[in-house]
C-alpha cells in the first residue's frame, strides 16, 4: 500500500473518496508520492525525514503509520517526536494483521 501503481492503494482511494463531504485532492509535500488531502487530513506515502519538517509547517499534529518496523529505515517515531507531532503506530498489511492486539 502506498504506491501509486499498487491496486489495493487504488481502491482504497476510490472508497476514501466515495465517504468523503469533501474531494480528496492531490497535494505536494517534499518528495512524498502518493499525497493526497481532504481538508486538513493528509493521506500519504512514506515520508522521509525531512519532509517531517514540512508537515508540521502544513499544521500537521498527528502521524499514523500502518508500515511494519522494518519498513522504515530510520526511527520514524523519534523523528517525529522531535518535529513536536504525535506518533501513532499502527502496523499492519492486510485484514488478518489488523487485530484488536494491533492497535492498542
Amino acid at each position: 500500500m502506498g504506491r501509486s501503481s499498487d491496486a489495493v492503494t487504488a481502491k482504497t482511494l476510490s472508497f476514501i473518496r466515495e465517504l468523503l463531504p469533501q474531494k480528496l485532492l492531490p497535494e505536494k509535500i517534499g518528495q512524498i508520492l502518493p499525497i493526497h488531502a481532504c481538508g486538513d487530513v493528509y493521506l500519504a506515502g512514506q515520508p522521509q525525514p525531512e519532509d517531517l519538517s514540512l508537515f508540521k509547517k502544513e499544521g500537521v499534529k498527528t502521524i499514523i503509520t500502518l508500515r511494519q518496523a522494518d519498513e522504515v529505515p530510520w526511527d520514524e517515531a523519534a523523528a517525529v517526536k522531535a518535529h513536536g507531532m504525535e506518533y501513532v503506530y499502527v502496523p499492519f498489511q492486510g485484514p488478518k494483521q489488523l487485530t484488536p492486539e494491533t492497535v492498542r
